[in-house]
């Protein structure tokens, strides 16, 4: 709970220098307090805006970018619904790129990637990589998608959690064969003692 920086019942009010002070001190011992109890924790944290949508405008979003994979697309898209917009932010020669905006914010970037064209000649093979349809030379960016680092700590996460089933694996199927090759050694002793002409001790006792 916060502490009453006023000046006690009886006493001169404070400055506006001590007022000052006061402040300052107790915005200090809070923040350190904060830290105390949460580690380093923030005063203050970053969300992205496309991340704070409604649930009906998501939902609006996900489904428009479901028909716009180029910018025709987005401008076909645009014609028939209220709310989006398209920006061609193209800076440079030879380069093609724009963002595709709902209620002004966007949500995705448009990029049209460099090709070459190459004319084969009767015998030249086509390579696998060879593009269909001009339009797939575009690729496009999802802006409510993780960032680089948090895919690259994903992936990581994933790697290790991976690396560790590996390892529970191996020193399961490690205990599984002392157990079985202990079964197969209790089985040996047990076929020797039933051999022709071979008996258990104490047999002649248990016959009888």
């Amino acid at each position: 709970m916060l502490r009453d920086v006023r000046a006690p019942k009886g006493q001169e009010p404070l400055t506006k220098k001590e007022l000052k002070e006061a402040c300052g001190n107790l915005y200090a011992e809070t923040k350190r307090k904060l830290r105390q109890g949460f580690g380093k924790a923030p005063l203050f944290y970053y969300v992205l805006r496309v991340q704070q949508l409604c649930a009906k405008d998501q939902k609006i979003v996900d489904k428009g970018l479901t028909v716009c994979s180029t910018p025709d697309e987005c401008r076909a898209l645009i014609s028939k619904q209220v709310g989006w917009s398209y920006r061609d932010i193209s800076l440079v020669k030879d380069f093609e790129c724009g963002v595709l905006l709902y209620k002004g914010l966007a949500v995705a970037v448009y990029y049209k990637r460099q090709v070459t064209k190459i004319e084969p000649g009767p015998l030249d093979p086509i390579p696998s990589g060879a593009l269909e349809n001009l339009e797939d030379v575009w690729a496009r960016l999802d802006l409510n998608s993780k960032s680089p680092r948090q895919l690259v700590g994903s992936v990581k996460t994933e790697i290790l959690e991976k690396d560790q089933q590996i390892l529970d694996l191996q020193q399961q199927l490690k205990a599984t064969e002392i157990l079985l090759e202990a079964a197969n050694k209790k089985l040996t002793d047990k076929r020797q003692l039933v051999k022709p002409g071979v008996h258990p001790p104490g047999w002649r006792s248990r016959k009888k």
